[in-house]
C-alpha cells in the first residue's frame, strides 16, 4: 500500500476479510496477503490486461485526438461505454461518431454540446 495514501491498517484489513469471504469468477482472487511494520501487501491473481483505468485512458487519449489535435476539432456527443470497443490487444477504440459535431471552423467558434438521445 502507498504510505502516502489515504487508506489505512483498517482498510487494509476489511479488503483481506472480504476478499476471502467472498468467491465469484468476477471478483480478483486474493493469493495471500503481508504485513511487516507499516508495510501492507496484497498478492492478487495475475490479471494480464492490466485494469480499466488503462483502457479508459487510451479512450481519453481519443478524445483528446478529436479535441485538440483533428483539423477541424470533432465533438463526439455520444461518449458511452458502449460506444469504446476494444481490439484483440484490448486497446480502445471510440467509436458511433453519427451524432458528432465539427468544432470551431474559422469565424465559427460555437458548437452546439447538447447531450443527445
Amino acid at each position: 500500500m502507498n504510505p502516502d495514501g489515504l487508506q489505512g491498517n483498517r482498510e487494509f484489513i476489511v479488503e483481506v476479510f472480504m476478499l476471502s469471504l467472498f468467491h465469484d469468477s468476477n471478483l480478483v482472487t486474493l493469493i495471500g496477503y503481508c504485513t511487516s511494520g507499516d508495510q501492507r501487501l496484497l498478492v492478487y491473481e495475475y490479471m494480464p490486461m492490466g485494469s480499466l483505468e488503462d483502457h479508459l485512458f487510451g479512450a481519453a487519449r481519443g478524445i483528446e485526438h478529436l479535441h485538440c489535435t483533428a483539423n477541424p476539432p470533432v465533438i463526439n456527443r455520444d461518449l458511452k461505454s458502449a460506444n469504446i470497443l476494444l481490439d484483440k490487444e484490448f486497446n480502445p477504440k471510440l467509436s458511433d461518431f453519427e451524432l458528432a459535431k465539427l468544432g470551431h471552423v474559422g469565424d465559427r467558434n460555437h458548437v452546439s454540446t447538447c447531450v443527445m438521445q
